[in-house]
């Protein structure tokens, strides 16, 4: 199962007839990634959003061309298992937000996962409840998510990356309320050697193993204005400290809370020459000027 959030388009209607003129490209640089991808947690589903252009053919009656460019990865705090996958949207729109001044006109055009771990042939409902989501959040401008499911094994040359993605995987235009799969023949593999696709990949490959600034993850919101708040009541202005790992650090009194890149989802609280790991919900602001 591949869930989580994560794009930004213009929306309108697709019909069966449009959905049926549409083509996918795909760089071969993404389909080596999915490769590896799958290679790294053969264990685990494992997968990433598809990123790339939406080309409309001067025709009207003709084909729409997905152009795919990049795999972003899952992130640092998607969780995988035999069989599911949920992806960290937030670091994902973190990316994106990145590579938008590159290339205006890139889009969320699809996601990829694999099925190794489990055996399943199908997308799952879960998948396709994940992708249907997606589409109610974010519509596309012709409103389908593309699905890249690899349900088998492959070991072929980088010369058959098209049986790779015709024979191996299950590929399909999910809209609100079907599912198309997509004919191999409307399926190409492209050298992938544009400037354009290579500096979004250059830009994604910046970003990757690194978490996204803690003050941006919405779980940081509500720990801050609670804090701030006891702060402010007691009149007990903390002393705030950042180091170069981006983690900060308040400090009252005998006290200090830090947030630590290294430990999302945790606050590192240090009295008494202790130190003990919280659940950021969990932690009560008053500890800051009272102790444990």
């Amino acid at each position: 199962m591949d869930s989580g959030p994560a794009s930004r388009s213009d929306a309108s209607g697709a019909t069966a007839a449009a959905l049926g003129r549409v083509e996918a490209a795909f760089d071969a640089a993404v389909v080596a990634a999915m490769l590896r991808c799958a290679a790294a947690r053969p264990e685990v589903e494992d997968g990433g959003r598809l990123l790339g252009f939406l080309e409309q053919a001067p025709d009207a009656a003709g084909p729409v061309r997905l152009r795919i460019v990049a795999l972003l990865p899952p992130g640092p705090r998607a969780r995988r298992s035999a069989t599911m996958l949920f992806q960290d949207g937030e670091w994902q729109d973190w990316v994106f937000d990145a590579l938008e001044p590159l290339a205006p006109d890139v889009r969320y055009l699809g996601s990829f996962h694999h099925h190794l771990s489990n055996g399943y042939d199908r997308f799952s409902e879960g998948d396709v409840a994940g992708y249907r989501a997606f589409l109610a959040d974010y519509p596309q401008r012709f409103n389908a998510f593309l699905g890249v499911l690899m349900h088998r094994p492959f070991a072929g040359e980088p010369g058959r990356f098209h049986e790779f993605l015709t024979r191996h995987c299950r590929v399909a235009l999910i809209t609100p309320d079907a599912l198309v799969p997509l004919a191999p023949e409307r399926i190409t593999v492209t050298p992938g050697d544009a400037a354009q696709g290579k500096l979004l990949r250059d830009a994604i490959a910046a970003r990757t193993g690194r978490d996204m600034p803690w003050q941006l993850r919405r779980e940081r919101a509500p720990f801050l204005a609670a804090l701030r708040e006891h702060l402010l009541r007691v009149g007990e202005p903390p002393r705030i400290t950042l180091n170069s790992d981006q983690d900060i650090t308040f400090t009252a009194g005998p006290y200090a809370v830090a947030l630590r890149t290294a430990f999302p989802g945790k606050v590192a609280l240090r009295a008494e020459g202790k130190e003990a790991l919280l659940d950021i919900e969990h932690f009560d602001p008053r500890t800051l000027t009272h102790g444990l």
